[in-house]
């Protein structure tokens, strides 16, 4: 019986080990870890309390920030101890964006030792612990300087813009950062400032015109001038400064000008009757930068069209007049798309918009713009409004099928705003009180894998040309396009030959032509399609700039990098790209800025 009873036990014993035995092992800790430290860039000094954030790429990871112990969405957030260190655990697989904030510091991606530049992405596997990851915040620069007159005494009064050389449109035109206004003393402190060439112009805010004392003496007026003493952009002299530079002792001396008015009137060019009502304003030309806005200087004119500018320095202006731009069918009734979309879309004239007149007038809502040189006082000076052009066309599709929903023609002038219409379910747009400019015409919201095959304006072909309506003139625009456009695809390596995620890969045509850009996914992967038959080049950055990569010059600069591709119609290429260090990229960005 005991014998028996042992036996028994014996089995259940042995039963039950070999289940133990057949259960699935518990699987290795598939989390992972990512510690470092923040530093100075400049000094490499640990940097406490900074703010450093782990955005999930290309995923949205539900996480606890544990600086504020509050939900977020998409990051992970934590704070850098006493040594700079901070740690990240409990982390899922995947690659992420990691950057950091402190007080007086620029915010910066991982390694990166430009502000402007992101650093690369951190990919995890399962289980990594990832240590010594280095984060390099660059200090803020300050520029500290005075304003004064003449000799050299202060103007209070003064206000002073920041400006970068920056690229627009293929262009590099003077792009403006931050305005200051001065201390009572008329020194002033600029910060927030990462590495880079600047520009500084001082305006005198107090526009007010002096009593004359004297009959006959000219009144002079204290003009925009740009450090060191420059009334022409072209002859400013940049300020360059390091990563925490703070640079003194500048001083911009504003330059004096005797002050003209300029008189004139508005006339409605449909009637040849006054411009009643009309908005005008005086902008001030500044070669191939933009216009410059004079403070205070917007009027009205009145029933009889009249209007006058005071207080004008010399130089070249535009007087223009602007107006809301409606979307609407030949009829004069909205379309049913444009309705839908409740389109009601305005155009900009160099960069402001005006109201002129009453649209449910009689005399509607005008605008134009006209050029006066002052060199001295203008009268009788006619400036002709009208009430825009019209441009209507259409879009089809070369093969047959179904129109595309929610298309978009887009007109983008030279210097200003672009302005977009819908397309309707017919394929027709219209477009109506359209100021006289040169365009560059667009379609936006294309299908996956379509192009613009053809663009004709009246029976022109101008598929790589502008659009040409400072004549005044409208008419029709055909656009073709076709669902047959080429692709390419590709992996981007980095200098080690791993691929690299995060990374912007750029393809165009031409030295001149804006590049179209695409971010490379976790696996380093990436792909574009709908591209128009043609020669191109590809390359891929490590890391990103956006004046730096829509300047051509800048770009030029790594055209033997760059993979010569062709597309036909249809074709599908894949090419193998390797990326363009960042030490690489700030190198060659310090000769063009």
């Amino acid at each position: 019986m005991y014998a028996i009873e042992m036996l028994r036990l014996a089995s259940a014993s042995l039963a039950l080990a070999a289940f133990a035995f057949a259960q699935p092992a518990d699987p290795p800790d598939s989390k992972c870890k990512l510690e470092g430290q923040i530093v100075s860039l400049s000094t490499g000094a640990p940097l406490r309390k900074a703010k450093v954030t782990l955005d999930r790429f290309g995923q949205a990871a539900e996480q606890i920030d544990a600086v504020s112990n509050s939900p977020t969405v998409g990051l992970y957030a934590t704070a850098s101890d006493a040594n700079g260190r901070f740690l990240f655990d409990n982390l899922e697989p995947g690659v992420y964006r990691l950057s950091a904030t402190r007080a007086g510091y620029l915010a910066s991606g991982e390694g990166a030792s430009s502000a402007s530049l992101t650093g690369p992405p951190v990919k995890l596997t399962a289980g990594q612990h990832l240590k010594d990851v280095v984060v390099k915040l660059v200090p803020q620069a300050f520029i500290h300087g005075k304003v004064s007159d003449e000799d050299g005494d202060p103007v209070p009064t003064a206000e002073v813009h920041v400006y970068r050389s920056l690229v627009s449109k293929g262009k590099r035109q003077l792009k403006p950062v931050s305005q200051n206004p001065v201390q009572a003393d008329a020194s002033f402190v600029i910060g927030n400032l990462p590495p880079g060439r600047y520009y500084l112009r001082a305006n005198d805010t107090h526009t007010e015109l002096p009593v004359p004392t004297v009959r006959n003496v000219p009144l002079e007026v204290y003009i925009p001038t740009y450090f060191p003493s420059a009334t022409d952009p072209a002859s400013a002299s940049p300020i360059a400064i390091a990563a925490g530079a703070d640079m003194t002792g500048i001083e911009i001396r504003v330059q004096k000008s005797r002050a003209f008015h300029v008189k004139g009137r508005a006339v409605n060019t449909g009637t040849g009757a006054p411009a009643r009502n009309a908005t005008l304003s005086l902008m001030q030309k500044t070669g191939a930068n933009e216009p410059i806005p004079q403070g205070g200087q917007t009027v009205s004119t009145g029933d009889d069209g009249r209007f006058e500018f005071d207080n004008v320095s010399p130089g070249a202006y535009l007087i223009q007049a602007g107006s809301a731009v409606f979307v609407t069918s030949m009829s004069g009734a909205e379309g049913p798309r444009a309705q839908a979309r409740r389109t009601v879309i305005r155009t900009y004239v160099n960069f402001v918009t005006f109201q002129s007149g009453d649209s449910s007038d009689p005399q509607g809502a005008l605008m134009g713009r006209s050029i006066v040189h002052v060199n001295d006082d203008v009268d009788n000076l006619t400036v002709p409004l009208g009430n825009g052009l019209d441009l209507s066309g259409s879009v089809r599709m070369e093969q047959p099928g179904e129109h595309p929903p929610n298309l978009t023609i887009t007109l983008a002038p030279t210097d200003a705003d672009r302005t977009e219409a819908p397309v309707e379910e017919d394929g027709t747009f219209h477009i109506h009180h359209i100021v006289p400019d040169v365009y560059t015409p667009g379609v936006a919201n294309l299908p996956e894998g379509a192009y613009v095959k053809s663009m004709r304006f009246a029976g022109a072909d101008i598929l790589h040309a502008n659009l040409d309506l400072s004549a005044g003139a409208g008419g029709q625009l055909e656009v073709v396009l076709s669902s047959n456009g080429a692709a390419i695809s590709g992996v981007v390596r980095n200098s080690e030959g791993q691929p690299a995620p995060g990374a912007t890969v750029q393809i165009w045509t031409g030295a001149d032509e804006a590049a179209q850009s695409v971010v490379t996914d976790e696996d380093g992967a990436f792909h574009l399609a709908g591209l128009a038959p043609g020669d191109y080049r590809v390359i891929a950055w490590e890391a990103t700039d956006d004046d730096l990569l829509a300047d051509p010059a800048f770009r030029a600069r790594f055209e033997g990098q760059a993979t010569a591709v062709s597309l036909h119609e249809g074709s599908r290429q894949t090419v193998e790209v390797k990326s363009v260090a960042r030490a690489a990229i700030e190198a060659e960005a310090a000769k063009v800025r």
